[in-house]
């Protein structure tokens, strides 16, 4: 008669980041204005002061660095954010999120892209912070979701972009790193056409008319997981 022994002990794998970055090097990043917006090495963070009227961008090759093409159906990316001030102008205009276009590309030229703007208005009927999504065409500065939520200077912020179908993405802003979704629940946005080649984690001003209103952010610990629209 045969002896076998059975484990009795099954292992599942944890699912990990595909890319973390807690800026301490600016390895992969690109600029388009270092004195506008940069890594700052020595204080683990980017850096960005928010101007209108000329391409200030940045951008990291996540193609590149993970050896594979960007999911069309499927990823999430996290990050923080805060700033320094808010002053009630159309001059302090981000967009931050996926494009197909690098940091050259300013925010006037054709792209894909899925993210939100957010600015600080204190009369806008259209919302402070908004969904962005571009079809090979300029990023819009309006989108299917416009909300305000309230913001201080000098805190955290902490927001999730996540793609959850080749028809589907979502947004949502939290006050940890729990990313419970406190401030802004999670909201699902329908993509009306092919978006597509998503390979650059991209942060871009507005690009038209000009002025400065002194806004400065620090964004900070990127993570990004490929493939799945569930996070680790």
């Amino acid at each position: 008669m045969s002896n076998f022994v059975i484990n009795p002990y099954s292992f599942t794998s944890t699912p990990e980041w595909s890319w973390e970055s807690d800026l301490t090097s600016a390895d992969g990043w690109t600029s388009s204005d270092i004195s506008e917006i940069f890594v700052d090495e020595d204080n683990d963070r980017l850096t960005w002061q928010v101007s209108r009227g000329s391409n200030d961008s940045i951008s990291f090759d996540l193609e590149t660095e993970l050896g594979e093409s960007v999911s069309d159906s499927e990823w999430v990316l996290r990050f923080k954010t805060q700033w320094n001030q808010f002053v009630s102008s159309a001059q302090n205009q981000q967009w931050f999120g996926l494009s197909s276009e690098d940091y050259a590309t300013d925010s006037q030229t054709a792209q894909y892209f899925i993210g939100f703007m957010t600015a600080y208005f204190t009369a806008s009927a259209n919302g402070t912070f908004r969904s962005s999504e571009a079809y090979n065409t300029s990023l819009p500065s309006d989108g299917d979701i416009g909300l305000s939520p309230a913001r201080s200077t000098d805190t955290d912020y902490f927001y999730e972009i996540k793609r959850t179908s080749t028809t589907t993405f979502e947004l949502s802003v939290s006050s940890t790193d729990e990313y419970t979704k406190d401030i802004v629940s999670a909201q699902v946005i329908t993509i009306v056409g092919t978006l597509q080649n998503l390979r650059y984690l991209k942060l871009v001003n507005e690009n038209a008319g000009s002025g400065g209103d002194g806004t400065i952010s620090q964004t900070a610990t990127f993570q990004f997981i490929n493939n799945t629209s569930t996070p680790p």
